[in-house]
């Protein structure tokens, strides 16, 4: 695995907020298009279910 560094312009350029397939699809234009093969993904809240949900809609725009 190749490490990438990305210059740091702030944490709204690196916080994700809305539902799954929003933060899904940004993750998909915003890293994996651009090359980037390897996400670490922090939730803040846990509510149940939150972490199912978005990996489902991880996998649907990663494995597409």
């Amino acid at each position: 695995m190749r490490h990438v560094h990305l210059p740091v312009r702030g944490d709204r350029d690196r916080i994700l907020v809305g539902s799954p397939e929003r933060i899904a699809q940004a993750v998909r234009t915003n890293v994996v298009d651009i090359g980037i093969d390897g996400v670490i993904v922090n939730l803040p809240g846990y509510a149940p279910g939150s972490i199912t949900e978005l990996g489902e809609a991880l996998r649907a725009v990663l494995t597409a």
